[in-house]
């Protein structure tokens, strides 16, 4: 079974055709899964996810609401912890990366523990970035690899994939929820010795998330990721 862990904040807008894509695709391929969502927004995400769920009573539906912020780390985190299935795939809630692309990442993880999808490798479609936002992200993997020595092209893509065995273990040592997150656990995952295999993506902005937007917006989420990076590394001495 495939467990597809969602971590939502505030997405309201976006999370039902998310969920519709999902099914419909996971659904034509055949393929045995549970939807984990882990909702840590004060809109209606986790209502409209509910009543998602009561229209499709087929549906293997795990929905985790938290009154307190978790930040993406820490809903990624409780989403491993509860899933169920044999493969793990964290999936952004806009559905940035479309669901076909599913079949790719499992197809990898046949052979390998850990999958990362990659906006930035070659073969990569990617539709949508602002010039800044493009600009920041180079800044941020240069900053990775100097750090952390993890050559990978993309460590922030909110699409991955893990054994079972991978994903549990690295759930029991993740302890940052910020933008960090990513890069802490794929440098425990390189420590541990799990084989990780980066793949080209297909993936498209979706306007009406919560991150702020705008060169000041942009330039402010940068200087946030850049000191939980310096955090991170302090800790992991």
């Amino acid at each position: 079974m495939l467990s597809v862990i969602i971590p939502t904040h505030n997405e309201a807008k976006r999370i039902r055709p998310t969920l519709e894509s999902l099914t419909r695709f996971l659904r034509a391929r055949k393929t045995a899964f549970e939807l984990v969502i882990v909702d840590d927004g004060s809109d209606s995400t986790s209502e409209i996810v509910r009543k998602f769920g009561e229209e499709n009573s087929w549906l293997k539906l795990n929905l985790m609401h938290f009154p307190k912020r978790l930040g993406k780390g820490g809903g990624v985190k409780k989403g491993l912890e509860a899933a169920r299935g044999e493969a793990l795939l964290v999936y952004d809630a806009d559905a940035a990366t479309p669901p076909s692309e599913i079949s790719k990442a499992l197809e990898a993880l046949k052979e390998n523990d850990v999958v990362i999808g990659s906006r930035c490798a070659p073969g990569a479609v990617v539709q949508g970035v602002s010039p800044h936002r493009g600009l920041s992200s180079r800044v941020f993997n240069l900053l990775v690899r100097l750090l952390f020595g993890l050559r990978f092209s993309d460590t922030q893509c909110g699409f991955k994939a893990f054994r079972k065995k991978a994903g549990k273990a690295l759930a029991g040592e993740i302890t940052h929820s910020g933008y960090e997150f990513d890069v802490e656990l794929l440098y425990r995952a390189k420590k541990k010795g799990f084989s990780i295999k980066e793949i080209p993506i297909r993936w498209k902005h979706v306007p009406g998330g919560p991150l702020e937007a705008g060169f000041f917006g942009v330039f402010k989420t940068a200087l946030k990721m850049v000191l939980g990076l310096l955090k991170l590394r302090f800790e992991l001495r």
